[in-house]
């Protein structure tokens, strides 16, 4: 069994990619539901300055991307 390694950034920004999303689009996306996360955490994330992302932020960047929580933490190779 391969070794679990968390959030998977590479994911994310291949599904940014696919699906024509930026960092930007993703913070205002987020913004409508939650004023208090903003860009510089969004791109954090993007870039893996932070790479640990919470269970409210991963469902919230999951919805703006329109991508599975599995595919973001590699469960699943299914992105959608």
């Amino acid at each position: 069994m391969e070794e679990y390694k968390g959030f998977r950034a590479d994911r994310l920004k291949k599904a940014m990619e696919e699906n024509g999303v930026t960092a930007e689009d993703i913070a205002n996306t987020i913004a409508q539901v939650d004023r208090h996360i903003g860009i510089e955490c969004v791109k954090d994330i993007v870039t893996e300055r932070n790479p640990y992302v919470s269970l409210y932020i991963l469902c919230l960047i999951c919805k703006a991307v329109n991508v599975s929580a599995d595919y973001l933490l590699g469960l699943s190779d299914e992105m959608y």
